[in-house]
């Protein structure tokens, strides 16, 4: 990655940081109309597995969303990081909150005993960021894990990215390695973003 990509990164992280501190309490509405435009769907409503994350501070809290694709039978997964590989593997949940546990850096994961399973297996990902523009541009924390399993050999599920409407942006700095989402979800829109 060139220096200037890093330094642009760099700048709209602190500032995206910046935006989502000043949500605080108002996460948890926005992450509740999150999850109620996510379940209406197609691809959420035609999926059988899909790979949720547990929200760090500040992120979009998809317990919602967890608890009703349980309730409809579906397969629901968390991503167990490997921080010495620095991959993640989608593990299957029986329960959420309940096989949640906090992890290293303070990161929520599954407990130890959960079986994972290919991502090949996977019909929807739903994805993390500080921020999002309109093109599926995502800008991550920056370890790069999604980068990573979003280019999975076999992934071939649809990527949802959320954010807060607040952590949209007309341009996020990305380089040839960071992997577009092809829909975007806020508390106010679906945007199909493109992508095959």
């Amino acid at each position: 990655m060139s220096a200037t990509l890093e330094q642009a990164k760099r700048v709209a992280r602190d500032e995206l940081k910046a935006s989502l501190a000043a949500i605080g309490p108002q996460i948890e509405p926005i992450s509740r109309a999150v999850c109620a435009l996510i379940v209406a769907q197609p691809w959420w409503i035609e999926a059988g597995t899909v790979m949720l994350f547990a929200p760090m501070h500040g992120e979009i809290d998809l317990g919602g969303l967890a608890a009703a694709a349980l309730t409809a039978g579906k397969r629901v997964c968390l991503p167990r990081v490997d921080w010495v590989q620095r991959a993640m593997m989608p593990v299957v949940l029986t329960q959420w909150p309940g096989d949640l546990v906090t992890g290293r850096h303070g990161v929520p994961g599954p407990r130890e005993g959960l079986a994972a399973i290919e991502p090949s297996e996977l019909d929807v990902v739903v994805a993390p960021g500080l921020g999002f523009d309109l093109s599926g541009r995502r800008l991550g924390r920056g370890a790069g894990f999604y980068d990573r399993f979003l280019r999975s050999p076999g992934l071939r599920a649809e990527v949802a990215g959320v954010c807060p409407e607040a952590a949209v942006r007309d341009v996020i700095p990305a380089g040839a390695t960071d992997v577009p989402v092809r829909f975007l979800v806020t508390e106010r829109r679906v945007v199909f973003c493109g992508g095959s």
